[in-house]
C-alpha cells in the first residue's frame, strides 16, 4: 500500500488488521483526530509563533514547536504501538488545557479542553481511564483557580496576551477545537457502531437463509429415502 495512503483513517495498520471491530474504530478515530489536529497546527502555528516572538518569550517558542514536532511525527508514524499514540495524543489535550488555565485563569478555554480530555479519553481508552482522567479534570479545575485567587500560580502571556484584541479569537478558536474534536469522535463512534450492527444483521440473515436451505436439502432426503 502506498504510504500516504496508510495514513488515511479507513486504512489500518497491520498490527491492528484482525482485531475486534473497536479495536480498529478506535484507531481509524485517533489517526483522524492526529490528521486533523496536525492541519489546524500546521494552519495556526506560524501566526501563534509571530505572537510568541513579540513576547520575547522562549518557553513558548519551545512549547509550541513541541507540539508541533509531536503531532508530526505520532501522525506519520502510525506504525507505532495504539497505546502510545493514544496516550500522547491526551496528554497534549491535558498539557494545552491547564496551561490556558494557568494563563488566563477562569476564562472558559481551560475548561472547555478539559471536557475535551474527559470525553476522548473515555473514547480512546474506556471507561476505567476515563474516570481516571474526570477525577484530574476535577482537580486541576478546582486547584488552578484557588491556586490563582491565592496568588500561589503567576499569570504569565507565553502564547497569547490577553489583554490584546485577539482574546475573543483565542476563546473562539480553542472552543472551536474542543467542539470539533468531540463531534468528531462521537460521530466516528456512531458510524462504526452502526456499520457494525448492520454487519451483523447481514451476517445473521445470511446465517439463516442457510439455516433454511439446510432444513429444506434435509426434508428432501428424507423424502427420497
Amino acid at each position: 500500500m502506498n504510504y500516504w495512503k496508510s495514513l488515511w483513517p479507513s486504512n489500518p495498520p497491520t498490527h491492528v488488521v484482525g482485531k475486534e471491530q473497536i479495536v480498529i474504530l478506535r484507531e481509524r478515530l485517533l489517526q483522524t483526530l492526529f490528521l486533523s489536529a496536525f492541519a489546524l497546527s500546521t494552519l495556526v502555528y506560524g501566526f501563534l509563533l509571530s505572537i510568541v516572538l513579540r513576547n520575547n518569550s522562549s518557553g513558548g517558542i519551545v512549547f509550541l514547536t513541541g507540539i508541533f514536532i509531536i503531532l508530526l511525527v505520532l501522525t506519520l508514524i502510525r506504525k507505532l504501538a495504539y497505546i502510545p499514540r493514544a496516550i500522547s495524543f491526551i496528554a497534549i489535550l491535558f498539557v494545552i488545557g491547564t496551561i490556558s488555565m494557568l494563563q488566563f485563569g477562569n476564562s472558559g478555554s481551560g475548561f472547555l479542553l478539559l471536557i475535551t480530555f474527559v470525553t476522548v479519553t473515555i473514547i480512546l481508552l474506556g471507561p476505567l481511564a476515563g474516570f481516571g482522567s474526570t477525577i484530574l479534570s476535577i482537580l486541576t479545575a478546582i486547584l488552578i483557580p484557588y491556586g490563582i485567587e491565592n496568588s500561589q500560580f503567576i499569570l504569565s502571556p507565553d502564547v497569547l496576551n490577553p489583554n490584546t484584541g485577539l482574546g475573543w479569537a483565542r476563546s473562539g478558536s480553542i472552543f472551536v477545537l474542543a467542539v470539533g474534536i468531540i463531534s468528531i469522535s462521537i460521530s466516528i463512534i456512531i458510524m462504526g457502531l452502526q456499520r457494525s450492527l448492520q454487519q451483523s444483521f447481514d451476517l445473521s440473515k445470511d446465517l439463516q437463509e442457510q439455516r433454511g436451505s439446510l432444513s429444506k436439502a434435509v426434508q428432501d432426503n428424507t423424502i427420497n429415502l
